[in-house]
């Protein structure tokens, strides 16, 4: 035939095919795996593998699998080499007759060219078959001498096909096809059997596998250079981290952070889970951080941890940890245990004391005092220096205070809820002399800073001779522009709840920052109030309360670190001025106006000093949902009432009060006191809001809201009545 075929059943056209170098290629690894000592292997292999991978055992399987691996190197080699002789020694033509000659073998092409230049005829016996391949069309003979030789089987006669199975009878029965197909499906049953298990070991919580593979993917390593606590503190340890993982500027720590180093500062172990989060608070990964130099000079790093935190945490935050470390004098606090072999630096963020033992407190500038004789009770970002093997040894307990100052006489801050004596920084509750700077609930003498509820005189007001009276209509522009009375309505209504009847009052001490030049910058204090327990919502109202308060002393800390790396009291403030002429914050609560099995709503006095004058004051109202513990909006409490009838609810109430409602007539700022403090309240900022009362809701603008100058609590009452009869009219 002229054309070449592919050969199918029944066609001897061509077959040439079957001597490909990649058919011989399959056939020749095919043979090599069937050999009965390489099937032995190829179990014990896989057998060890699962084991490996499900188990570990690296002592006992590596071994075995290296000798495996060692002997398929060189099952390999021969393979290739097997494969090379038997291609170079292929006979092309396909053979097409068979004729027996006693035991030997003769077989012929039907035709021989020259251009092909091989044997027409091959003569072999019997015995020099090593293996053959027997199929319908034709059989492919192995001989012991490499050849490899094609014979086209429906070209010969039955007597001939006879005779040749005969002679192949005589091959070893592993070379045999029926030995190879059973070696075939044995093969195959143990690759899909042991593959099973190999990838049920890669899932997850199923086999050591899953943990190699996650320590590959979530599993980072690096070099600990800055291996001395003394000289290159925490933040050595994490510069070196942050070359291999890409650390956000704000962590936090989960668990604990317990590091351990020897006498000469060596850091020794270290294990710490921490979360990072965003500029945004947002959480963006956990990193659980590890290690020992025992094992090894690299730290690990395990990302994407089963540890999430929605939000950010400032009472975890590590950089008070690592601010301390590098102040506090750690060489010297250790030396005192001498002879012990290791030390410790354990900090789990702010903790309670309830005891002095150990407490010392520390500031950024690397000061550290020991508590007042009268102090039991501290709180505070906590770092304890202790020795691990010695539990005999009390541990020294750093509280570290940031940028705040210590005073030369420590009693001056101490953190007394209740102190006997008042200073010119002290917000005493009951004084029995008022000063310049102290908010007494009933002062006895009125000062240009003292804001007083029960003013002889209307304060707040705009005069012929100041800039607001031109152009005011609606009053007698030559005389009193208008004037707007404070009303005093929160004195009238707090005396039904009594504070020391119904919580305590706590203080977090005043904090204090200083300058480059050590002087005293910024300071600010928080007086906080927390129900009995016993009382309805007692847990979500004091939990709300907390939240605040962490939420403005984080911001006041921010404040007064930028103070200190901004400012100096020198060359911005007026550091010879009578008193603190210096920036600072204060939120005092001041009294409990209502609480019931729904709502419970409280009035905390604010002051915020940039100075100048005087401080900015605000009054700050929170009324708090007793059963979800969020805060409760206007629309909760009366959902019958929408913003135009609030409006003109309130300035109707203001009107009957103050005699006017109109604010700033005839000015680019005229509004009716109704828009005014629904415009501020939906602003959400430090102007108007209310709170509730036993005869209604009281509703209060911020300082200077609806006057030109002045000072005053100004506020209007609408009564429960009211709102009553404004249900039943719109039925």
């Amino acid at each position: 035939m002229s054309r070449t075929t592919r050969e199918r059943h029944g066609n001897t056209g061509e077959l040439s095919s079957v001597n490909s170098k990649a058919s011989l290629f399959l056939k020749t690894a095919y043979h090599m795996m069937t050999n009965p000592i390489n099937m032995a292997v190829y179990g014990i292999t896989w057998f060890h593998l699962c084991s490996l991978c499900r188990f570990g055992r690296l002592s006992r399987n590596l071994p075995i699998l290296s000798a495996c691996s060692l002997w398929w190197i060189g099952a390999a080699g021969y393979g290739v080499w097997l494969w090379s002789a038997y291609d170079r020694h292929k006979i092309r033509v396909v053979f097409r007759r068979l004729k027996a000659d006693g035991n030997m073998l003769t077989v012929t092409a039907a035709t021989t060219t020259t251009e092909e230049k091989e044997p027409g005829e091959k003569v072999f016996a019997g015995e020099d078959v090593k293996w053959y391949i027997m199929r319908k069309a034709y059989c492919q003979i192995f001989l012991r001498d490499k050849t490899v030789l094609v014979l086209a089987l429906q070209e010969i006669g039955q007597e001939e096909r006879a005779f040749l199975e005969l002679k192949l009878s005589t091959v070893h029965i592993r070379n045999k096809r029926g030995f190879k197909a059973a070696a075939g499906l044995f093969l195959a049953a143990v690759t899909l059997y042991g593959s099973f298990h190999v990838v049920r070991s890669a899932i997850p919580y199923q086999g050591e596998l899953s943990w190699y593979l996650k320590d590959l993917r979530d599993k980072r390593s690096v070099v600990l250079r800055h291996d001395n606590v003394y000289e290159a503190g925490i933040e050595g340890i994490l510069e070196d981290i942050r070359k291999e993982v890409d650390l956000p500027e704000k962590l936090c720590v989960t668990t604990s952070f317990n590091l351990h180093f020897a006498p000469d500062g060596k850091v020794l172990s270290l294990d710490t889970m921490l979360c990072g989060f965003d500029e945004n608070g947002d959480f963006v990964d956990s990193y659980l951080i590890s290690y020992s130099l025992g094992r090894s000079r690299k730290v690990s790093i395990w990302l994407h941890g089963a540890v999430t935190v929605d939000t950010y945490d400032a009472n975890k935050d590590i950089q008070p940890l690592i601010e301390a470390v590098s102040a506090m004098p750690l060489e010297e606090t250790v030396a005192e245990w001498s002879g012990e072999s290791c030390y410790g630096i354990l900090y789990y963020g702010t903790r309670e004391w309830s005891s002095q033992e150990g407490i010392r407190y520390l500031n950024r500038m690397g000061e550290y005092r020991l508590p007042a004789a009268d102090e039991d009770s501290f709180s505070g970002y906590s770092i304890s220096v202790f020795c691990p093997d010695n539990d005999a040894v009390t541990p020294v307990r750093y509280l570290y205070m940031g940028y705040q100052l210590f005073a030369e006489e420590e009693a001056e801050y101490t953190a007394d809820y209740y102190p006997e004596k008042e200073s010119e920084y002290t917000a005493g509750y009951y004084p029995e002399k008022e000063s310049e700077y102290t908010a007494g609930y009933y002062p006895k003498k009125e000062s240009e800073y003292t804001t007083d509820y029960y003013p002889e005189k209307d304060v707040y007001r705009a005069d012929d001779d100041s800039e607001a009276a031109d152009g005011l209509t609606g009053q007698n522009s030559d005389s009193l522009s208008y004037h707007v009375r404070s009303t005093g309505n929160i004195w009238r209504t707090c005396e039904d709840y009594p504070p020391e009847e119904y919580g305590s009052i706590r203080e977090t001490g005043e904090r204090y920052y200083a300058d480059k030049n050590g002087e005293k910058i910024y300071h600010y204090n928080y007086w906080n109030f927390y129900l009995k327990d016993t009382l309805p919502g007692a847990d979500q109202v004091n939990r709300f309360l907390e939240e605040k308060e962490r939420e403005m002393t984080k911001a006041w800390q921010e404040r007064g670190q930028w103070h200190c790396e901004n400012e100096t009291l020198e060359e911005d403030y007026d550091k010879n001025a009578y008193g603190d002429n210096h920036p600072f914050d204060v939120m005092e609560f001041r009294c409990l106006t209502y609480l019931d099995g729904s709502y419970c709503s409280l009035v905390f006095f604010a002051q915020h000093y940039t100075g100048g004058v005087s401080a900015f004051p605000s009054l700050c109202a929170y009324t708090i949902d007793v059963n979800t513990g969020q805060e409760a909006q206007l629309q909760q409490i009366a959902p019958h009432m929408t913003r135009e009838e609030w409006i003109a609810l309130i300035d109707q109430t203001f009107e009957e009060e103050q005699g006017f409602k109109m604010l700033f007539p005839n000015t680019e700022y005229e509004e009716t006191a109704g828009e005014c403090w629904y415009r501020s309240y939906e602003e959400e900022g430090w102007g108007s809001g209310f709170y509730l009362t036993k005869e209604g809701i009281a509703f209060y603008y911020g300082f200077g809201q609806t006057a030109w100058e002045g000072e005053g609590l100004i506020e209007v009452l609408v009564p429960w009545e009211e709102l009553y009869q404004r249900a039943v009219e719109l039925g």
